[in-house]
């Protein structure tokens, strides 16, 4: 379903690449659980050692595999210009509503 939302949003062909972070992440979920059950249940990696390993895997795997299709097709400064858009569009409300407040 990203690849269909990327495609639709870049009008360009999906590389996969997406699919494949989600494969990857699913595939990783699967190895966990898989091993668990392997050591009775209760196989977990140190605190320390998974508080480091998971946000360095969900952002390394996310740079790597879900954001360079953005990158690469530039549709980060697309997105950058809509969200300032839309700031400005806010602010011209939030003032207009502030000089109708004081005519009041």
């Amino acid at each position: 379903m990203h690849e269909v939302m990327f495609y639709y949003i870049m009008l360009e062909a999906g590389t996969e690449e997406v699919t494949a972070f989600f494969a990857l992440h699913g595939a990783c979920a699967v190895a966990e659980r898989w091993l668990a059950r392997q050591h009775g249940g209760v196989w977990r990696p140190p605190r320390l050692v998974a508080t480091a390993l998971t946000p360095a895997f969900v952002m390394g795997t996310g740079l790597w595999l879900f954001f360079a299709p953005v990158i690469r097709s530039e549709l980060d400064k697309a997105i950058i210009a809509e969200c300032e858009g839309m700031l400005a569009f806010l602010e011209r409300v939030g003032r207009n509503l502030a000089a109708m407040a004081h005519l009041v």
